[in-house]
């Protein structure tokens, strides 16, 4: 159950501004995994999805959309702890029939508090309002802010989401104490698998992106993630106010086991089955490179030029944007903002 408390922005800050500053970080090599999925409530069944859950090891946060209630998260809880987990969950109150919800790892993770930002439903009950989980890690004492999101699918123009893109944007520019905040789920923001960079994108995207706020942990090889015929991205994993000295590894996965999906072959949707692929990133955080409190953008990984072409002109376009990106890194470097 989530628990009542005072507006979310408000009444943890005078407690977060005392916590561990974001400068200090804790040594070298400390890690954490989350994964986003959606389940596709009402047309997946809960224990064969359990089973496809289990098989995913080493988990700290899963981030899970379209839960059809409070049985489906229970099944899925019970069936990661029969695998050798120590997993609880919490479910949110919004969406009816598609509810928000976060699983974590208790052994590593304490849950300091829960919110919903209703805001982000657009006076709609239908709309999901972002779940939000502060948690802080056990050994590290290290705080960060973890959000589910499900945006809408609406086709009105502009759409919903463009809007909650935006006020997304401009809630984690005021995150009391500047905490990182990780946020997963299926974002409708269709980013195209080739012609993404070259600007096939919902425009939610850049609203999302806007100034740096939010940086995707984007996996190296970029694969559909729905089942539906157009061939893009709607399931992501975002960062916000990413210290220096983090960085990722990021993968869209298979259903079935724990590996990174590599073909559509057999990607279809079925009674049992959820029409998305689960996401993932792994962070990395290290004490070589400490910085001021609100941190930088996370860092990016080299490009990986997967055609064996060093002409492919979506290379090229992969490599300018992560050099774009560098370079943002370093005037933020130079400037940080307060």
């Amino acid at each position: 159950m989530i628990r009542t408390v005072v507006p979310f922005l408000f009444a943890l800050s005078a407690w977060l501004t005392v916590s561990v500053p974001l400068a200090a970080q804790p040594s070298a090599g400390e890690s954490f995994r989350v994964v986003g999925w959606n389940l596709e409530s009402g047309e997946s069944d809960d224990d064969f999805l359990a089973a496809q859950v289990a098989k995913k090891k080493g988990v700290t946060v899963w981030g899970f959309s379209e839960v059809a209630g409070q049985k489906t998260l229970d099944t899925l809880v019970n069936a990661a702890n029969k695998a050798g987990g120590k997993y609880a969950g919490v479910l949110g109150t919004t969406g009816g029939g598609d509810r928000l919800a976060i699983m974590f790892d208790t052994s590593r993770l304490t849950l300091a508090s829960v919110e919903e930002l209703k805001l982000i439903q657009l006076g709609s009950k239908n709309q999901r309002a972002p779940l939000v989980g502060h948690f802080k890690g056990k050994t590290t004492g290290k705080e960060f802010l973890f959000v589910v999101n499900h945006l809408s699918r609406d086709t009105s123009s502009p759409p919903k989401r463009v809007q909650q893109a935006k006020m997304l944007n401009a809630w984690v520019k005021d995150v009391p104490a500047k905490l990182p905040v990780v946020m997963v789920g299926d974002f409708n923001l269709d980013f195209h698998v080739t012609q993404g960079d070259a600007g096939k994108r919902d425009p939610g995207f850049d609203e999302l992106t806007r100034d740096n706020r939010f940086v995707w942990a984007r996996p190296a090889k970029l694969i559909k993630t729905n089942t539906a015929s157009f061939n893009t991205v709607l399931d992501f994993v975002f960062v916000g106010n990413a210290p220096a000295g983090w960085s990722f590894d990021a993968r869209i996965l298979n259903r079935e086991d724990d590996k990174e999906a590599t073909s559509n072959k057999n990607f279809k949707d079925s009674k049992q089955a959820t029409d998305h692929r689960p996401v993932d990133a792994v962070f990395t955080f290290s004490a070589a490179t400490p910085g001021p409190a609100g941190g930088f953008p996370l860092a990016i990984p080299a490009v990986r030029d997967t055609t064996g072409k060093a002409d492919d002109p979506a290379a090229i376009r992969r490599e300018i944007e992560a050099l774009r990106q560098r370079l943002r890194e370093l005037e933020e470097r130079l400037n940080p903002q307060e």
